[in-house]
This record gives structure tokens, sequence and C-alpha cells, in this order.
């Protein structure tokens, strides 16, 4: 669409009419019905891209689907609901911009209301009128920081989006009768953060949602001291912090949503996703009994320890660590693998008081040496199974005399402090 198109055919209000006003769970909300063009034309995805929209909230859309939906929806003008039922679940929108709706009273409408979705339900009337100001929208829409945000529903109205888009290229005409009617229900003013946690508790459950998206919401939701300091959410903040500019797993993270942005940026999309990476620190973890115990209390010193072994392994491996179609390091059976041998070798590196990245170097030197983590040399291994067989060649390929000789070089005598063990 385009701002002349909407000129025509919507003029300068989109009136949704009258509302049922009631309380679902703890928020007030507004119920009503439009057809499929009015909620397309007032709303929009904000849809994350960890490059060109890294605030945003919705997934990235899958056109084929949402042109079903449409055909779906359509289908419902020509079949009798006895020959066919046809039903969509309600699409929720937030207002997010407050000076592009008028709240008003249906029996007179130049009475205007002030509420929100945080006002108390028995402060308001139990029905409401709604008119969209379309003065303030631009078109063709960016997809990101709409004025009305599609909370669930956008692939019920993406393909109408698509379909006004080729009646304003081709200057068709068309009726108002050639778009369904369907169930919305309408938050005002919700907090794009409670936004984001209602988006999460929505769609969390549904299977097929993005795990990565999932995990980028939690991660974008929740303070940074109950990510650091709660056992169970801190596997998401450290690999969120590992993934960040200077740490080891910069640029090798995808986090879920859009893959335009990354692509433009890297030419290519990140071969890890960030769900992954969670997995595999919350993995090394639990294979650390010392270090996660002895750091319980202090992520940073975890996130830098952390950081300097794979620091230590990309630089050891680097062919692995760009091409993960030929090299099994980036594969789950090497994350896997790295994440439990990770664990062995931070306490061992624990116990010598040297856990700097060149002394995870060291380490690592003689494994280099007898593995080249090829996949063609890892034929049939996959699984849980296939991780501990990788951690078993590591460890033991870890334990040669080399090590010991690579050491040696470093230091003899007393042990150093923990800050100089960590190269600092």
């Amino acid at each position: 669409m385009n701002n002349a198109f909407v000129a025509k055919h919507f003029g300068k209000v989109i009136d949704l009419g009258t509302c049922l006003v009631g309380q679902n769970l703890n928020v007030l909300c507004l119920r009503g019905f439009a057809g499929l063009h009015h909620l397309a034309a007032i709303s929009d995805a904000d849809v994350f891209d960890q490059e060109l929209n890294p605030r945003g909230t919705q997934r990235d859309i899958k056109k084929a689907h949402a042109r079903e939906c449409l055909a779906y929806a359509q289908q419902a003008l020509e079949d009798e609901p006895e020959d066919y039922p046809r039903f969509f679940p309600e699409v929720l929108l937030n207002i997010r911009t407050m000076n592009v709706v008028e709240i008003y009273d249906p029996e007179d409408p130049s009475r205007l209301l002030d509420i929100n979705s945080y006002s108390p339900v028995d402060d308001v009337p139990d029905r409401v009128g709604i008119r969209i100001l379309l003065k303030d929208y631009e078109w063709p829409k960016t997809l990101k920081a709409p004025h009305v945000s599609r909370v669930d529903g956008n692939h019920r109205l993406y393909g109408t989006d698509e379909y006004l888009n080729h009646l304003a290229k081709e200057e068709t005409d068309w009726s108002e009768d050639e778009f369904a009617q369907v169930s919305f229900c309408l938050l005002v003013g919700l907090k794009e953060i409670d936004e984001a946690r209602l988006f999460g508790d929505i769609n969390g459950k549904h299977e097929g949602m993005e795990t990565a998206h999932l995990v980028g919401l939690e991660f974008r939701t929740k303070e940074v001291d109950e990510m650091k300091y709660d056992q169970n959410l801190r596997p998401n903040w450290l690999a969120h912090e590992l993934s960040a500019p200077g740490r080891a797993f910069h640029n090798v993270v995808f986090m879920g949503g859009s893959k335009a942005g990354v692509k433009e940026a890297l030419g290519s999309v990140p071969p890890i996703k960030i769900n992954s990476l969670k997995s595999t620190v919350a993995m090394q973890l639990q294979s650390s009994k010392t270090v996660e115990a002895a750091y319980r209390d202090d992520p940073e010193m975890l996130l830098e320890i952390l950081n300097n072994y794979w620091s230590a392994v990309s630089e050891t491996f680097p062919e692995a660590w760009t091409d993960k179609k030929n090299f099994i390091l980036l594969q789950a059976i090497g994350l896997g693998g790295f994440a439990k041998f990770g664990g062995y070798l931070i306490d061992r590196a624990f116990e010598d008081n040297a856990l700097s990245k060149d002394d995870f170097k060291s380490y690592l030197a003689p494994v280099s040496k007898k593995m080249e983590l090829k996949r063609t040399d890892f034929e049939g291994i996959a699984g849980a199974g296939g991780q501990s067989h990788v951690t078993k060649q590591l460890i033991d390929a870890c334990e040669d005399l080399a090590v010991k000789a690579e050491k040696a070089k470093k230091a003899l005598g007393k042990k150093p402090d923990i800050n100089s063990a960590l190269g600092r």
C-alpha cells in the first residue's frame, strides 16, 4: 500500500465500531469484529531482527502459511456455515501509540474516554467505540515500531497485507465485501516489555514455535541480575554474553526472528542458534562441578572463564570454527562434545591455576595434532551418544604427555594468583 491508496480507500479514520469492554485475567481489553482489510491496514508486526530491529517482538513470517490463512478466510465468503464452518481465533492487537486512537462513548461519539489496559475494569463502561486515526501513519510499512502491534495473528493478517499491496500496485477497484469479518481483541497502551512477555506466554506453548526466538525473548524481558544469579536462567545470560562483540561467539550465533538483517550484515545466517548455545553452556556447567561450585555466586568470573575456553577452541581449530558443513565443531555432536570436555578441562585448569586463553590453548595444542574434527572422521556418529564419543576422544587426546610439555614451557614453581591465571 501507499499513502494515496490508503487516503482514497480508507480516508482519514478507520472506525472499528462498538467493542465490548472486559477483563482477561488481569488486563483490560476491548473485543469486537472487523474486516480483515481494516485490521491489516491499522496494524503491523514488530519483527525481531538482530541487526535491523533488535527491540522487535514478532517472529519471522512464513509467507506460504500466511497465504494459506488468507485463502482459508476468504473461502468463508463462499461456504455456507452448515456446509463448512470456518473460524479464526481472534486477532490480538496492542495500541502502542495512544495518539492514533480515540476511544469514545457509543451513545455520544464526541465524548472521548481515557482508558488503557492497566485501568480497573470497574471504572470504565461495558461498551466503547474505537476510532483509529491515520494521519500519523506511513505506507509502505516498515515492519518495526508500529503504532498498533500484532501480538498474535500476524499470519492471519499478512496475506491481506499482500493483497492490499497488490490492489494498490495494480490500481484495481475493490469492494469491502471482498474481505471476511473476524473477531479481534484490542489491548490499549500495553508497554512494549509487557507485550513481549505476553507474546512469549502465548506462543511459547505452541508446537513449532522457534526456540531461538523464545530464548531471546526470555533474555530481553528478564532483569539482568535475575538472569545472572538464577541458576536456571544463567545459561541464557551466559550464551547471550558470549555472543556479544569481542567475545568468543560473536557473529557465530543466530538469535531467531528475521534472517534478512544478519544475512545482509554477515553474508549468511550464523551457524549456531542461540538456544543451541544456551544448551551448550548449560551442559558445560553441569560437567564442571568444581568451577561451577566455586563461582556460583560470581557469574562474571564464570563468563570470563568460559569465554577464555571457547576463544581458545576457536583459535586452535580455526577452519572447523568457520565450516560447519565439513567439520563437527559447530554441529550438535561437536558443541556437545566440546561442552562436556570443556567442563572437565576448566576444572583441571582451575586446579592448575591456569585459566587464561593461552593456558587453554596449551591444553588444546596436543588435541589439535590428533583430531582434525572432519565430519568424514565421524560418520554415523550422532545424538547424545555421539557427543559422549567426541568427549572421550578429546579427553584421551588431552591426556597426552605433550600437554605437560606445553605447560612446562609456561611456568615452573609457585602457582600464580587467580588474576594471573585468567591472563589479566
